[in-house]
């Protein structure tokens, strides 16, 4: 910061005839006052203090240092000046950290003594001083408030003393001082003030010295300040500070009371009742730190590095090292990076200590280490962190700080760095730091590796990039698929080169290094779980693959190969226990080989296996784990599960918003063949919400052929095989079912949790009045193992009692609602519900009629399922009632938990004697709740019970 400041100081011409220094006024002479512009850098030490003779002072920024907690100090230095029985000769050091507040205490107390009728002569002492032989003397003695015979004594003794020089002068100078001085404490106490005395010239100070051992009992005290917890070089003012000469007057920082003090004065009581706890830790009670800080961080660093430099080279030094390297904060380490002794270092970290600059842990606050590290020159900050980099690997520090420093130097020239680099990055990989990752691997291509390693590295930052982005990590494909190609890559690198290939829709790339990787010696188990996750995945490449041989003594499986596994079995059972173990270790430690595929594996299994609320409750737990601009692309994945999830729940407009973001957090092109995932979702969700010219924008978008070869494929065409029903295409929509059971038979991956394309191709059937074709189909998908309590056995049964005697359709209705209502499916549930009205309407059942299509109607509002609930608006019997106003959210509110389950389930339809079966209670408590519910909700019976109340359906099933 660049500042400008006048400073009026007491400077004498050069000699000239007649004046000899003197100018001559009234018959006196007196010194000639010059009035000086300066412009200097605050943070330069030498410049931050210009010393005039009223004692003001210009701290760092020009922010004034208000005495707080300094009473005691200033009553003390009083009475030592105006001792009543004349013994007030003597010295007194004012001692204290950098910032304590030294300046404005003598400043103020040199106005006070001022006031009492002493005489004052006062300077501030500069590193300027020390070059100018007697000046810090002639600006004490020939200040212009002092008499004029003094002055002039003064002036005499000084000027003849700077020509003749030597001893001598010394000896003369100081005699006459003496003497004068004496005289003018005859008449009134002296005080003789000097701030920053360390700074003053030699020849004065060994004045100085003498005068206070000669002055005996005149009425004569010097005040000096000086900071005296970093040794200095001996010097004359040792003898100053000498404890035979000396009072000593220690300022400490401030007390809590102090800076709440403080912060009174400078933002109110009301603000410094709130703050004062950060103020006291970012400062540590410094008044100066405490008035940057109100200004705020970068102020607080600013002065923070004015300070130090202010404090000396040896503190300076060692608070930039420390900013280096402040997560090792150990007295060898900076001893040992700054070849210095330890004993300096751990005084600079004491000096830094009292000085409120440094806690335990590091600096107090993080500005001051910024503002540390961008005072530095760049090349003075790359050579620190660089002689960091070298000694901690030397002390065995971990990879990723060593590699930090390596990355902060721009260097990594050393024949270690590649290998910490790479371990760095792995384990910035598994911390969900992809873009720290990409850093060190882009150093560690810089360095001069051999053919292997330079493979593994470029293998493993395509890896690093494929979690921020597919699409920028596909440039390294080519070179890496022709090094795999030639076996300089590693086996797992190898896979992943081809699961990135898989991906982004290359199967024939994909295909010739795969056939050429499974024929590798020693490929062994790693064969089997490829295989198996080429059939749940990309099951076409599975069929052209041979099955590898399986090994007498396999290792355990990975847990993606498990998962891959029981779906290929179709054990459903195993499948939650398994996709859990793979979700519950962290990020990139599981199957560190695959990436990101084993999460959307396990993820998507779980709902194949109709366990939608355990893949809901893992979504949460891994979005609440990962930041999405630390992987985009782990962030993009969830967000696809997620809008599936919705899918099957019936929430289209979460669904919507979930495949929203994971197509915004990564391009279609970038999501290659998986893009039929979160693509499927959304034309689902548009469809059942009615918008078809959306689906129909999103099917227009073409899609790689590659994608009708994987498993997300048979979503897509499930998908738009429903677009098609929707829209009146039935002869399409029907095809596209009939193309996913073609697909999930040729591939043995026929598992209804995929897809239920059975119960899509009856539906399609039955818009065509093709009972029959239909019929097959639903006792095929009835008569499959494990489907008791699935989601697909509830759809089959509503449809099957479309083709069944009225009177058994209610019977296979309410099987279906129970099933449907247990997995969570609310789309699906009004279509029962709609069903079911239709049949007790059919069998004349009016009233019972009525209240299920009520339910059915709120169930399809709250899907925000327009088609469906305009389909089911004219059959409820009675408009008004489905359209009644909604009760008011407060009267809602006063329900206590087990009054709106209660009142929800009567909303819905069910009879007390159901409602009582559903919640394990008698039908008479029933009874009890309904009555309170009617008297809070101001309603006569329960066709009026609001449909706010319907809400809570899914919370209560």
């Amino acid at each position: 910061m660049i500042t400008a400041c006048s400073v009026e100081t007491a400077l004498h011409p050069p000699q000239r005839a007649g004046g000899r220094g003197r100018a001559v006024r009234d018959g006196r002479s007196e010194p000639i006052k010059r009035r000086l512009k300066f412009t200097w850098n605050a943070d330069d030490s030498s410049n931050t203090k210009i010393g005039v003779d009223t004692c003001a002072k210009v701290t760092t920024g020009g922010i004034p240092v208000d005495l707080v907690e300094r009473d005691a100090h200033l009553t003390h230095l009083m009475q030592w000046l105006t001792d009543e029985h004349g013994r007030s000769s003597g010295f007194v050091s004012v001692d204290g950290p950098v910032g304590a507040g030294k300046t404005s205490l003598i400043r103020t107390f040199s106005r006070r003594a001022a006031d009492a009728g002493s005489h004052v002569m006062s300077t501030v002492c500069t590193s300027l001083d020390r070059a100018l032989p007697f000046g810090t003397l002639h600006q004490l003695f020939c200040g212009s408030t002092l008499p004029a015979w003094f002055v002039d004594r003064c002036a005499t003794a000084l000027e003849q003393a700077m020509q003749t020089g030597g001893d001598l002068a010394v000896a003369q100078v100081l005699s006459r001082l003496c003497t004068a001085v004496t005289d003018l404490a005859e008449q009134r106490p002296v005080l003789i003030a000097i701030d920053d005395v360390k700074h003053a010239d030699e020849c004065s100070t060994r004045i100085l010295v003498q005068l206070v051992r000669r002055l005996g009992a005149t009425r004569v005290l010097l005040v000096t300040t000086e900071r005296t917890e970093f040794p200095q070089a001996a010097s004359p003012t040792s003898d100053l500070t000498s404890p035979s000469h000396v009072r000593q007057l220690s300022l400490p920082l401030l007390s809590r009371a102090g800076v709440a003090e403080v912060l009174r004065r400078g933002g109110g009581a009301r603000h410094a009742d709130h703050v004062v706890e950060e103020f006291l830790a970012a400062t540590g009670g410094s008044p100066l730190l405490v008035h940057a800080y109100l200004e705020g961080p970068q102020a607080l660093g600013r002065t923070a590095v004015a300070c130090l430099r202010d404090s000396g080279a040896p503190v300076l030094e060692v608070a930039r090292a420390l900013a280096v390297n402040e997560a090792e904060f150990s007295a060898p380490v900076l001893a040992e990076l700054l070849d210095v002794a330890p004993v300096t270092v751990e005084q600079a970290l004491r000096t830094m200590t009292a000085a409120g600059l440094l806690a335990e842990h590091g600096f107090r606050h993080p500005a001051v280490r910024d503002c540390l590290l961008d005072d530095m020159a760049p090349h003075e900050r790359q050579s620190l962190h660089r002689r960091s980099a070298r000694l901690l690997h030397e002390r065995g520090a971990p990879a990723t700080l060593v590699s930090d420093h390596l990355l902060r130097a721009a260097h990594a020239d050393e024949p270690w760095a590649p290998e910490v680099l790479l371990e760095a990055a792995e384990q910035a990989v598994m911390d969900q730091h992809a873009e720290r990752a990409v850093d060190f691997l882009l150093l560690a291509q810089t360095c001069e590796v051999n053919d292997d390693l330079g493979a593994t590295i470029r293998a493993r930052l395509a890896r690093a990039e494929w979690l921020l982005n597919p699409a920028v990590a596909a440039r390294h494909l080519p070179d890496l698929s022709t090094i795999a190609a030639s076996d300089a890559l590693r086996s797992t690198d190898a896979v992943q080169v081809i699961r990135q290939l898989m991906w982004l829709g290359r199967q024939t790339d994909a295909r010739r290094l795969l056939d050429k990787t499974m024929r590798r010696d020693g490929f062994g188990h790693l064969a089997c779980d490829v295989h198996r996750w080429l059939q749940v995945c990309y099951p076409a490449l599975a069929l052209e693959m041979p099955a590898p041989r399986a090994e007498k003594s396999p290792p355990r499986a990975v847990p993606m190969s498990q998962i891959a596994a029981a779906l290929i079995r179709g054990d459903v059972d195993s499948v939650p226990a398994r996709a859990s173990t793979l979700l519950a270790q962290p990020f990139s430690q599981s199957d560190a080989t695959w990436s990101v595929e084993p999460v959307l594996l396990a993820l998507l299994s779980l709902l194949y296996v109709d366990q939608v609320a355990d893949a809901s409750a893992w979504c949460d737990h891994l979005a609440a784990g990962v930041a999405a601009d630390r992987s985009p692309t782990w962030r993009a994945v969830v967000d696809a599960v997620r809008a599936e999830i919705n899918c099957r729940r019936g929430d289209f407009p979460s669904a919507i918003h979930y495949a929203h973001s994971s197509l915004t957090t990564l391009t279609p092109r970038a999501w290659g063949v998986a893009a039929a995932l979160p693509i499927s979702a959304l034309v689902q969700a548009h469809t059942r919400t009615g918008d078809h010219d959306q689906a129909a924008k999103l099917l227009s978008q073409i899609v790689p052929e590659a994608v009708f070869d994987t498993r997300y494929g048979l979503h897509y065409l499930h998908a738009r095989g429903h677009h098609q029903l929707a829209t009146g295409r039935t002869h399409a929509g029907l095809a596209d079912f009939l193309s996913c059971g073609e697909l999930m038979r040729k591939w043995a991956l026929d598992l209804s949790g995929i897809v239920p394309w059975r119960t899509s191709a009856a539906e399609a059937w039955l818009r065509h009045d093709n009972p029959d074709q239909a019929r097959r189909l639903i006792y095929d998908e009835l008569a499959k193992p494990g489907g008791e309590r699935s989601r697909s056995r509830g759809i089959s049964l509503r449809l099957l009692a479309s083709i069944t005697e009225p009177r058994q359709r209610p019977h296979l209705l309410t099987e279906a609602m129970e099933l449907l209502e247990a997995n969570g499916d609310q789309y699906e549930l009004a279509m029962v519900l709609g069903e079911l009205g239709r049949a007790h309407q059919a069998l004349g059942d009016r009233k019972r009629a009525r209240m299920v299509m009520h339910r059915a109607w709120h169930v399809a509002r709250a899907c925000s399922a327009t088609p469906l609930s305009h389909e089911l608006l004219p059959e409820s019997g009675d408009a008004d009632a489905v359209t009644a106003v909604p009760a008011a959210p407060t009267a809602i509110s006063e329900l206590t938990k087990s009054e709106l389950r209660v009142a929800s389930l009567a909303a819905m339809g069910y009879t007390n004697r159901e409602i009582a079966a559903k919640l394990f209670i008698t039908p008479s408590t029933v009874e009890q709740h309904l009555t309170r519910v009617f008297r809070k909700l101001n309603v006569r019976q329960r066709s009026d019970l609001p449909p706010d109340l319907c809400a809570a359906t899914s919370k209560i099933a």
